[in-house]
């Protein structure tokens, strides 16, 4: 099983405090190191020392980083136009001598859109803007060297909210409730957890890192847990 950094900068992180995350997961053997693509602040946090943007931090980590894999849970495709988003993520990736993998999603957090002048659609326009993403990405990053790339439309890619539409009616969930589970406990307790989800046939997991100043937890994770995860 492969155990993923995952952070949270717009509750408060400085790039220094980030990298030294990503660089002590890149040598304690964690498969990547991965950061939230989000504005403004959640919660009862300062949000100090202010906000980084996503991107630029991945350009940052690309260069002070060797091996690990960087990316980001999630890009909402509202912040970023596409053609522009391409040439990015094409960047950062050879930034980084091919480290980087995308994630998108079709963004959920109004009040960061409203604070910060973005359009913010309804779901549905929400989930047409990511699969037209998804296909303009696919023909940016397909097309011959030096030629113009061309938007291959819905054909040519998965229509991820459709599916998503589906699974969620076939078990009577509505799309806005669902969530993401995140796990707690000792060492111990959390190889139990791993290794059910193993059995499930899952085999990457993210571990959120909330505190960027407390690098011991970090540390007791990579000791304890990731020699001994499913599949090590």
């Amino acid at each position: 099983m492969a155990l993923r950094i995952f952070t949270e900068p717009q509750q408060g992180a400085s790039y220094d405090e980030l990298l030294a995350v990503a660089q002590l997961a890149e040598s304690s053997g964690f498969d990547a190191f991965f950061r939230s693509d989000h504005v403004l602040k959640m919660g009862d946090v300062s949000g100090l020392p202010g906000v980084t943007d996503a991107w630029i931090t991945l350009a940052g980590l690309a260069r002070d980083t060797s091996t690990i894999r960087l990316g980001t849970l999630v890009t909402p495709v509202t912040f970023r136009h596409p053609g522009l988003f391409a040439v990015t993520a094409a960047q950062v990736d050879q930034m980084s001598g091919g480290r980087v993998e995308i994630g998108l999603g079709a963004g959920w957090y109004g009040a960061e859109h409203e604070a910060f002048a973005i359009t913010f659609p309804e779901l549905a326009r929400r989930y047409d803007l990511l699969e037209d993403q998804l296909a303009l990405l696919h023909g940016a990053w397909t097309a011959a060297n030096g030629s113009s790339f061309e938007h291959t439309g819905p054909s040519a890619t998965v229509s991820i909210a459709a599916e998503l539409n589906r699974r969620a009616a076939a078990i009577g969930r509505d799309l806005d409730e669902l969530r993401t589970n995140g796990l707690a406990g000792t060492p111990n307790e959390l190889l139990d957890k791993l290794n059910d989800f193993a059995s499930q046939g899952i085999d990457r997991f993210y571990l959120q890192v909330l505190d960027l100043t407390d690098l011991d937890h970090l540390r007791l994770i990579a000791e304890a847990v990731q020699p001994h995860a499913p599949g090590s």
